[in-house]
Protein backbone atom coordinates (compact mmCIF):
# COMPACT_ATOMS: atom_id res chain seq x y z
CA UNK A 1 0.00 0.00 0.00
CA UNK A 2 1.36 3.38 -0.84
CA UNK A 3 2.16 5.97 1.92
CA UNK A 4 0.72 9.38 1.32
CA UNK A 5 1.68 12.81 2.69
CA UNK A 6 -1.16 14.38 4.72
CA UNK A 7 -1.53 18.13 4.40
CA UNK A 8 -4.46 18.44 6.86
CA UNK A 9 -2.21 18.59 9.97
CA UNK A 10 -3.08 21.23 12.69
CA UNK A 11 -1.91 23.50 13.91
CA UNK A 12 0.07 24.43 10.83
CA UNK A 13 3.71 25.01 11.23
CA UNK A 14 3.26 28.79 11.49
CA UNK A 15 1.46 28.67 14.91
CA UNK A 16 -1.84 27.93 16.65
CA UNK A 17 -4.89 28.78 19.12
CA UNK A 18 -5.83 32.05 24.64
CA UNK A 19 -43.30 62.85 87.48
CA UNK A 20 -51.80 68.66 100.01
CA UNK A 21 -53.99 72.03 102.28
CA UNK A 22 -55.51 74.07 104.92
CA UNK A 23 -59.01 73.80 106.25
CA UNK A 24 -60.90 76.86 105.15
CA UNK A 25 -61.47 79.55 107.73
CA UNK A 26 -65.23 78.79 107.67
CA UNK A 27 -64.51 75.40 109.26
CA UNK A 28 -62.55 76.88 112.22
CA UNK A 29 -63.62 75.37 115.51
CA UNK A 30 -66.07 77.36 117.69
CA UNK A 31 -64.36 79.33 120.50
CA UNK A 32 -63.32 77.05 123.39
CA UNK A 33 -62.63 77.84 127.09
CA UNK A 34 -59.11 78.90 127.81
CA UNK A 35 -56.77 75.98 128.43
CA UNK A 36 -54.62 75.53 131.52
CA UNK A 37 -52.00 78.22 131.90
CA UNK A 38 -48.86 77.54 130.06
CA UNK A 39 -45.85 79.56 129.04
CA UNK A 40 -47.31 82.39 127.06
CA UNK A 41 -46.33 82.50 123.43
CA UNK A 42 -45.23 85.70 121.80
CA UNK A 43 -48.08 88.15 121.19
CA UNK A 44 -49.89 87.60 117.98
CA UNK A 45 -49.15 90.09 115.24
CA UNK A 46 -51.36 93.16 115.47
CA UNK A 47 -52.34 92.76 111.88
CA UNK A 48 -54.67 89.90 112.80
CA UNK A 49 -57.07 92.20 114.88
CA UNK A 50 -58.90 95.44 114.11
CA UNK A 51 -56.93 98.56 115.07
CA UNK A 52 -57.93 99.98 118.54
CA UNK A 53 -59.03 103.28 117.02
CA UNK A 54 -61.94 101.68 115.19
CA UNK A 55 -63.92 100.56 118.31
CA UNK A 56 -64.87 102.29 121.64
CA UNK A 57 -62.71 101.12 124.53
CA UNK A 58 -64.15 98.83 127.20
CA UNK A 59 -63.20 98.55 130.87
CA UNK A 60 -59.87 96.89 131.17
CA UNK A 61 -60.23 93.17 131.43
CA UNK A 62 -64.00 93.26 130.65
CA UNK A 63 -65.61 91.79 127.61
CA UNK A 64 -67.54 93.84 125.20
CA UNK A 65 -71.35 94.02 125.61
CA UNK A 66 -72.87 90.71 124.61
CA UNK A 67 -69.62 88.79 124.99
CA UNK A 68 -69.99 85.82 127.41
CA UNK A 69 -67.74 85.85 130.48
CA UNK A 70 -65.43 82.90 130.25
CA UNK A 71 -64.76 81.06 133.49
CA UNK A 72 -61.92 78.82 134.54
CA UNK A 73 -62.07 75.11 134.64
CA UNK A 74 -62.73 73.55 138.09
CA UNK A 75 -59.66 74.09 140.25
CA UNK A 76 -58.04 76.26 137.68
CA UNK A 77 -56.91 79.81 138.66
CA UNK A 78 -58.13 82.77 136.68
CA UNK A 79 -55.70 83.26 133.90
CA UNK A 80 -53.86 86.51 133.80
CA UNK A 81 -50.71 87.82 132.32
CA UNK A 82 -47.45 86.41 133.55
CA UNK A 83 -44.85 88.79 134.87
CA UNK A 84 -43.19 90.42 131.97
CA UNK A 85 -45.89 89.37 129.57
CA UNK A 86 -47.19 92.14 127.35
CA UNK A 87 -50.66 93.44 128.33
CA UNK A 88 -53.37 93.04 125.74
CA UNK A 89 -55.11 95.97 124.24
CA UNK A 90 -58.29 97.02 126.19
CA UNK A 91 -60.96 94.52 125.38
CA UNK A 92 -58.53 92.38 123.46
CA UNK A 93 -58.36 88.70 124.47
CA UNK A 94 -55.13 87.31 125.74
CA UNK A 95 -52.99 85.68 123.25
CA UNK A 96 -54.26 82.24 122.55
CA UNK A 97 -57.89 83.13 123.59
CA UNK A 98 -60.44 82.69 120.81
CA UNK A 99 -61.62 85.96 119.30
CA UNK A 100 -65.10 87.15 120.43
CA UNK A 101 -67.72 88.92 118.35
CA UNK A 102 -68.13 92.69 118.79
CA UNK A 103 -71.77 93.16 119.91
CA UNK A 104 -73.90 96.25 120.94
CA UNK A 105 -71.55 98.78 119.55
CA UNK A 106 -72.91 102.16 118.45
CA UNK A 107 -70.76 102.16 115.44
CA UNK A 108 -72.56 99.35 113.73
CA UNK A 109 -72.11 95.64 113.85
CA UNK A 110 -68.63 94.75 112.68
CA UNK A 111 -68.02 91.46 110.98
CA UNK A 112 -67.62 88.37 113.10
CA UNK A 113 -63.95 87.41 113.40
CA UNK A 114 -63.03 83.83 114.10
CA UNK A 115 -59.63 82.45 115.03
CA UNK A 116 -57.57 81.52 111.99
CA UNK A 117 -57.01 77.85 111.35
CA UNK A 118 -53.80 76.47 112.78
CA UNK A 119 -50.97 75.86 110.38
CA UNK A 120 -49.47 72.33 110.31
CA UNK A 121 -46.16 72.19 112.17
CA UNK A 122 -44.40 70.49 109.22
CA UNK A 123 -45.15 73.52 107.04
CA UNK A 124 -43.36 75.89 109.46
CA UNK A 125 -40.38 73.49 109.52
CA UNK A 126 -40.23 73.39 105.74
CA UNK A 127 -40.38 77.18 105.48
CA UNK A 128 -37.54 77.42 107.99
CA UNK A 129 -35.34 75.05 105.96
CA UNK A 130 -35.95 76.96 102.75
CA UNK A 131 -35.15 80.29 104.45
CA UNK A 132 -31.87 78.90 105.77
CA UNK A 133 -30.92 77.58 102.33
CA UNK A 134 -31.63 80.95 100.74
CA UNK A 135 -29.56 82.75 103.36
CA UNK A 136 -26.62 80.38 102.90
CA UNK A 137 -26.83 80.79 99.15
CA UNK A 138 -26.80 84.56 99.44
CA UNK A 139 -23.74 84.41 101.71
CA UNK A 140 -21.87 82.15 99.27
CA UNK A 141 -22.66 84.40 96.32
CA UNK A 142 -21.62 87.46 98.32
CA UNK A 143 -18.28 85.91 99.25
CA UNK A 144 -17.53 84.45 95.79
CA UNK A 145 -18.43 87.49 93.79
CA UNK A 146 -21.10 85.95 91.57
CA UNK A 147 -19.10 85.24 88.39
CA UNK A 148 -21.05 83.31 85.74
CA UNK A 149 -17.91 81.54 84.52
CA UNK A 150 -17.99 77.91 85.80
CA UNK A 151 -14.20 77.93 85.84
CA UNK A 152 -13.98 81.19 87.85
CA UNK A 153 -12.79 80.32 91.42
CA UNK A 154 -13.91 83.74 92.69
CA UNK A 155 -12.90 87.36 92.40
CA UNK A 156 -13.19 87.21 88.62
CA UNK A 157 -10.03 85.06 88.22
CA UNK A 158 -10.03 82.17 85.75
CA UNK A 159 -9.01 78.74 87.05
CA UNK A 160 -5.96 77.05 85.52
CA UNK A 161 -6.83 73.56 84.16
CA UNK A 162 -5.20 70.74 86.10
CA UNK A 163 -2.79 68.59 84.09
CA UNK A 164 -3.50 64.84 83.97
CA UNK A 165 -1.92 62.89 86.81
CA UNK A 166 0.02 60.56 84.50
CA UNK A 167 2.52 62.57 82.40
CA UNK A 168 2.89 62.26 78.66
CA UNK A 169 6.07 60.20 78.64
CA UNK A 170 4.58 57.53 80.94
CA UNK A 171 1.69 57.11 78.52
CA UNK A 172 4.06 56.54 75.61
CA UNK A 173 6.19 54.14 77.63
CA UNK A 174 3.11 52.21 78.76
CA UNK A 175 2.04 51.82 75.13
CA UNK A 176 5.44 50.55 73.99
CA UNK A 177 5.75 48.15 76.94
CA UNK A 178 2.33 46.70 76.07
CA UNK A 179 3.53 46.07 72.53
CA UNK A 180 6.73 44.50 73.80
CA UNK A 181 4.69 42.01 75.89
CA UNK A 182 2.28 41.25 73.05
CA UNK A 183 -0.74 42.80 74.83
CA UNK A 184 -2.78 44.42 72.07
CA UNK A 185 -5.78 45.36 74.29
CA UNK A 186 -3.60 47.32 76.74
CA UNK A 187 -1.80 49.03 73.88
CA UNK A 188 -5.14 50.13 72.40
CA UNK A 189 -6.22 51.54 75.82
CA UNK A 190 -3.49 54.19 75.45
CA UNK A 191 -4.94 55.37 72.12
CA UNK A 192 -7.33 58.30 71.69
CA UNK A 193 -9.20 56.51 68.93
CA UNK A 194 -9.58 52.76 68.68
CA UNK A 195 -8.42 51.23 65.37
CA UNK A 196 -11.02 51.50 62.60
CA UNK A 197 -10.13 47.94 61.60
CA UNK A 198 -8.70 45.72 64.35
CA UNK A 199 -7.97 42.74 62.09
CA UNK A 200 -4.21 43.12 62.37
CA UNK A 201 -3.89 44.75 65.84
CA UNK A 202 -4.33 41.55 67.84
CA UNK A 203 -2.27 39.40 70.19
CA UNK A 204 -1.86 36.82 67.43
CA UNK A 205 -0.38 39.29 64.99
CA UNK A 206 1.83 40.86 67.68
CA UNK A 207 3.16 37.44 68.69
CA UNK A 208 4.33 36.75 65.12
CA UNK A 209 5.95 40.18 64.97
CA UNK A 210 7.82 39.63 68.25
CA UNK A 211 9.02 36.24 67.02
CA UNK A 212 10.63 37.90 64.03
CA UNK A 213 11.78 41.10 65.78
CA UNK A 214 11.45 41.58 69.59
CA UNK A 215 10.75 45.13 70.80
CA UNK A 216 13.53 45.92 73.30
CA UNK A 217 15.61 48.71 74.87
CA UNK A 218 12.65 51.07 75.23
CA UNK A 219 13.67 54.59 76.34
CA UNK A 220 11.26 57.55 76.49
CA UNK A 221 12.38 61.15 77.11
CA UNK A 222 10.68 62.62 80.27
CA UNK A 223 8.31 65.54 79.71
CA UNK A 224 7.73 68.25 82.38
CA UNK A 225 5.70 70.76 80.40
CA UNK A 226 1.98 69.79 80.69
CA UNK A 227 1.31 71.50 77.39
CA UNK A 228 3.89 69.48 75.42
CA UNK A 229 2.25 67.24 72.82
CA UNK A 230 5.25 65.39 71.34
CA UNK A 231 7.22 62.70 73.15
CA UNK A 232 10.51 61.27 71.88
CA UNK A 233 11.24 57.56 72.18
CA UNK A 234 13.93 55.10 71.12
CA UNK A 235 13.84 51.30 70.98
CA UNK A 236 15.00 48.34 68.98
CA UNK A 237 12.93 46.24 66.62
CA UNK A 238 15.01 43.14 66.27
CA UNK A 239 18.43 44.41 65.28
CA UNK A 240 17.05 47.68 63.92
CA UNK A 241 17.45 50.84 66.06
CA UNK A 242 14.47 53.18 66.01
CA UNK A 243 14.22 56.85 67.04
CA UNK A 244 10.81 58.42 66.63
CA UNK A 245 8.16 60.71 68.23
CA UNK A 246 4.62 60.05 69.41
CA UNK A 247 1.91 62.71 69.65
CA UNK A 248 -0.31 62.88 72.77
CA UNK A 249 -3.41 64.93 73.58
CA UNK A 250 -5.44 65.63 76.76
CA UNK A 251 -8.66 63.62 76.70
CA UNK A 252 -10.70 64.32 79.84
CA UNK A 253 -8.25 63.75 82.72
CA UNK A 254 -5.63 61.73 80.86
CA UNK A 255 -3.19 61.97 77.97
CA UNK A 256 -3.77 59.63 75.03
CA UNK A 257 -1.81 58.83 71.89
CA UNK A 258 -3.12 60.23 68.63
CA UNK A 259 -0.77 58.42 66.26
CA UNK A 260 -0.11 54.94 67.62
CA UNK A 261 -0.74 52.94 64.44
CA UNK A 262 0.02 53.15 60.74
CA UNK A 263 -2.26 52.38 57.81
CA UNK A 264 -0.11 50.53 55.35
CA UNK A 265 -0.94 50.45 51.66
CA UNK A 266 -0.77 46.82 50.49
CA UNK A 267 -2.39 47.27 47.11
CA UNK A 268 0.97 46.66 45.47
CA UNK A 269 1.45 43.19 46.94
CA UNK A 270 -1.99 41.70 47.56
CA UNK A 271 -3.97 40.00 44.83
CA UNK A 272 -7.47 38.67 45.49
CA UNK A 273 -6.91 35.60 43.37
CA UNK A 274 -3.88 34.56 45.38
CA UNK A 275 -4.33 33.13 48.88
CA UNK A 276 -2.22 35.07 51.38
CA UNK A 277 -1.95 35.96 55.08
CA UNK A 278 -0.24 38.65 57.16
CA UNK A 279 1.39 37.28 60.32
CA UNK A 280 -0.94 34.31 60.13
CA UNK A 281 -4.21 36.20 59.48
CA UNK A 282 -5.67 35.08 56.15
CA UNK A 283 -6.65 37.51 53.41
CA UNK A 284 -8.18 34.86 51.18
CA UNK A 285 -11.30 35.97 49.33
CA UNK A 286 -11.16 39.57 50.64
CA UNK A 287 -10.52 42.88 48.97
CA UNK A 288 -7.82 44.72 50.86
CA UNK A 289 -6.03 47.90 49.86
CA UNK A 290 -4.70 49.01 53.29
CA UNK A 291 -4.20 47.48 56.73
CA UNK A 292 -3.83 49.15 60.17
CA UNK A 293 -0.69 48.03 61.99
CA UNK A 294 1.18 48.60 65.27
CA UNK A 295 4.91 49.25 65.16
CA UNK A 296 6.47 45.87 64.42
CA UNK A 297 7.47 43.45 61.67
CA UNK A 298 4.96 41.85 59.33
CA UNK A 299 5.26 39.05 56.82
CA UNK A 300 3.03 38.37 53.88
CA UNK A 301 2.83 34.62 53.45
CA UNK A 302 1.49 33.21 50.21
CA UNK A 303 -0.57 30.05 50.30
CA UNK A 304 0.70 28.88 46.93
CA UNK A 305 4.08 27.18 47.43
CA UNK A 306 5.08 27.81 43.85
CA UNK A 307 5.09 31.60 44.41
CA UNK A 308 7.32 33.84 46.42
CA UNK A 309 7.78 37.59 47.04
CA UNK A 310 10.92 39.54 46.58
CA UNK A 311 10.03 41.55 49.74
CA UNK A 312 7.74 39.46 51.91
CA UNK A 313 8.48 41.39 55.14
CA UNK A 314 7.38 44.92 56.03
CA UNK A 315 8.62 46.86 59.09
CA UNK A 316 6.62 49.63 60.79
CA UNK A 317 9.19 51.41 62.94
CA UNK A 318 6.88 54.15 64.25
CA UNK A 319 3.96 56.47 63.55
CA UNK A 320 5.89 58.52 61.00
CA UNK A 321 6.97 55.53 58.93
CA UNK A 322 6.39 55.08 55.22
CA UNK A 323 3.11 53.28 54.73
CA UNK A 324 3.57 51.60 51.37
CA UNK A 325 4.33 47.90 51.19
CA UNK A 326 5.54 46.98 47.76
CA UNK A 327 7.06 43.76 46.43
CA UNK A 328 7.50 41.63 43.33
CA UNK A 329 6.15 38.14 42.81
CA UNK A 330 8.35 35.43 41.44
CA UNK A 331 8.42 31.66 41.18
CA UNK A 332 9.55 29.80 44.25
CA UNK A 333 12.96 28.22 44.06
CA UNK A 334 11.60 24.71 43.60
CA UNK A 335 8.90 25.76 41.16
CA UNK A 336 11.11 25.30 38.11
CA UNK A 337 11.55 21.61 38.59
CA UNK A 338 7.86 21.00 39.29
CA UNK A 339 6.76 22.93 36.24
CA UNK A 340 9.31 21.18 34.00
CA UNK A 341 8.16 17.77 35.17
CA UNK A 342 4.55 18.67 34.48
CA UNK A 343 5.42 19.85 30.95
CA UNK A 344 7.39 16.71 30.15
CA UNK A 345 4.65 14.43 31.37
CA UNK A 346 2.05 16.28 29.39
CA UNK A 347 3.91 16.20 26.11
CA UNK A 348 4.75 12.56 26.40
CA UNK A 349 1.15 11.76 27.18
CA UNK A 350 -0.08 13.52 24.06
CA UNK A 351 2.49 11.89 21.85
CA UNK A 352 1.37 8.50 23.12
CA UNK A 353 -2.31 9.02 22.25
CA UNK A 354 -3.87 6.99 19.47
CA UNK A 355 -5.75 9.99 18.11
CA UNK A 356 -5.10 12.12 15.14
CA UNK A 357 -6.39 15.16 17.11
CA UNK A 358 -4.67 15.05 20.51
CA UNK A 359 -5.66 16.48 23.93
CA UNK A 360 -2.72 18.83 23.53
CA UNK A 361 -4.67 20.38 20.64
CA UNK A 362 -2.35 19.49 17.86
CA UNK A 363 -2.95 16.90 15.11
CA UNK A 364 -4.93 16.22 11.93
CA UNK A 365 -8.48 17.68 12.15
CA UNK A 366 -10.01 16.05 9.05
CA UNK A 367 -8.16 12.95 7.93
CA UNK A 368 -9.24 11.26 4.69
CA UNK A 369 -10.84 7.84 4.71
CA UNK A 370 -11.51 5.48 7.60
CA UNK A 371 -8.48 5.64 9.89
CA UNK A 372 -7.20 2.51 11.52
CA UNK A 373 -6.79 3.70 15.16
CA UNK A 374 -4.09 1.26 16.02
CA UNK A 375 -1.99 2.57 13.20
CA UNK A 376 -1.70 6.11 14.57
CA UNK A 377 1.84 6.81 15.65
CA UNK A 378 3.05 10.17 17.01
CA UNK A 379 6.69 10.85 17.72
CA UNK A 380 9.03 13.71 18.51
CA UNK A 381 10.91 14.41 15.39
CA UNK A 382 12.99 17.34 16.65
CA UNK A 383 14.05 18.38 20.15
CA UNK A 384 12.83 16.46 23.19
CA UNK A 385 10.30 16.43 26.03
CA UNK A 386 12.87 17.29 28.69
CA UNK A 387 11.98 20.77 30.01
CA UNK A 388 14.40 20.68 32.92
CA UNK A 389 16.69 23.06 31.15
CA UNK A 390 13.92 25.43 30.12
CA UNK A 391 13.50 28.66 32.11
CA UNK A 392 9.97 29.19 33.38
CA UNK A 393 8.88 32.75 34.05
CA UNK A 394 5.66 34.29 35.40
CA UNK A 395 3.24 35.11 32.63
CA UNK A 396 0.56 36.39 35.09
CA UNK A 397 -0.15 35.84 38.84
CA UNK A 398 -0.49 32.06 38.60
CA UNK A 399 0.77 31.17 35.15
CA UNK A 400 4.30 30.40 34.03
CA UNK A 401 5.71 30.03 30.52
CA UNK A 402 8.88 28.54 29.07
CA UNK A 403 10.07 28.80 25.52
CA UNK A 404 11.31 25.56 23.98
CA UNK A 405 10.98 24.27 20.46
CA UNK A 406 9.86 20.74 19.88
CA UNK A 407 8.54 19.20 16.66
CA UNK A 408 6.19 16.22 16.42
CA UNK A 409 5.12 14.12 13.47
CA UNK A 410 2.61 11.37 12.86
CA UNK A 411 1.83 8.55 10.44
CA UNK A 412 -1.29 6.37 10.14
CA UNK A 413 -3.18 4.31 7.67
CA UNK A 414 -6.64 3.71 6.36
CA UNK A 415 -8.05 0.62 4.77
CA UNK A 416 -6.50 1.57 1.50
CA UNK A 417 -3.52 3.81 2.09
CA UNK A 418 -0.76 4.96 4.40
CA UNK A 419 -0.41 8.60 5.48
CA UNK A 420 2.26 10.79 7.00
CA UNK A 421 2.28 14.48 7.88
CA UNK A 422 3.91 16.33 5.12
CA UNK A 423 5.40 18.85 7.60
CA UNK A 424 6.03 18.28 11.34
CA UNK A 425 4.05 20.30 13.90
CA UNK A 426 6.27 22.85 15.70
CA UNK A 427 5.68 23.43 19.44
CA UNK A 428 7.20 26.77 20.38
CA UNK A 429 6.41 27.13 24.12
CA UNK A 430 4.83 25.40 27.10
CA UNK A 431 2.41 27.23 29.48
CA UNK A 432 1.60 25.96 33.00
CA UNK A 433 -1.37 27.22 35.08
CA UNK A 434 -0.50 26.60 38.77
CA UNK A 435 -3.44 28.40 40.49
CA UNK A 436 -4.02 24.99 42.04
CA UNK A 437 -0.52 23.85 42.90
CA UNK A 438 -1.73 20.29 43.30
CA UNK A 439 -3.27 20.17 39.84
CA UNK A 440 -1.07 21.83 37.25
CA UNK A 441 -2.62 22.47 33.87
CA UNK A 442 -0.21 22.33 30.92
CA UNK A 443 -0.79 23.61 27.41
CA UNK A 444 1.40 24.31 24.42
CA UNK A 445 1.81 27.14 21.97
CA UNK A 446 2.53 26.45 18.34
Amino acid sequence: MDQMDATQAWPPSGGAPEQAGEAPAEQAAAPQPSPAPAPAPAPAPAAQFPPAAQFPPAAPGQPYPGQPQPGPYPGQPQPGPYPGQPQPYPGQPYPGQPAQPYGGQPYGQPPYYSAPAKKPMWLFALIGVVDQALIIGMVVVATRGGSSDPNDPGGGKTATPTAPEVPQHEVVEGFLQALASGDAATAISYMEDAPSDATFVTNQVLAKSLDMAPLTNISVTPVTDPDETWVNATYNLGDKSVSTSYEVRVAGDVYLLTNATVKADVSGIYRRDIGASINGVSLAGTTVSSVELFPGVYQLELENPLLMLSNDRFTVTGPDDSAVWDADYSLAEDAQAKLAAAAKSRLRGCVGEKKLWTSCEFGVPNPPGKVVKSSINWKISSGNSDYSKAKFELYDATTAIANKKVSVNCNWRTSGARYKLKKPIAIKAVVVDFSDPDNLVVSFRY
